[in-house]
């Protein structure tokens, strides 16, 4: 397998609140997210963690995971694969979905490169705008 890989991190605020804290629909959530993005599920665990819920799924290219703060409207995402048929921006779609940011700051990551990682883009909210997932849309400063 490859090193290289994408790495989405996102910053998703003023969510609807409705399901930040049950485990199981963010668990159904994430493992429908792995799915949609053609990522090979190993392994997943969710667990509640005062108010919200943090999980992560262990797919074999790497992983799925979040972090949930239904108090503050926010969740924190983080999705990495180094298989090239994964397809990780309609995962964050998919995700994007269900908790409703009005906010979702998203910075995409080119990582295993000889060259180390490579910021590809930093973008607000919707992502599937974009037609190629790995190209740059804009410079970055």
């Amino acid at each position: 397998m490859n090193p290289a890989g994408l790495h989405i991190i996102a910053e998703m605020t003023q969510c609807d609140c409705t399901h930040l804290s049950q485990v199981d629909v963010i668990r159904r959530m994430m493992l429908d997210a792995a799915k949609i993005s053609h990522s090979a599920v190993i392994a997943q665990k969710f667990v509640r963690i005062g108010e919200g819920v943090s999980g992560v799924v262990i797919i074999g290219e790497s992983h799925l995971s979040i972090h949930t703060w239904p108090e503050h409207g926010y969740a924190s995402v983080d999705l990495y694969s180094c298989n090239q048929g994964s397809n990780l921006e309609l995962a964050l779609n998919a995700i994007t979905g269900v908790l409703k940011p009005r906010k979702n700051n998203v910075l995409i990551i080119e990582r295993g490169g000889p060259d180390g990682p490579h910021i590809l883009d930093l973008i607000p909210f919707k992502l599937s705008r974009r037609k190629n997932p790995h190209k740059r849309t804009r410079p970055m400063a």
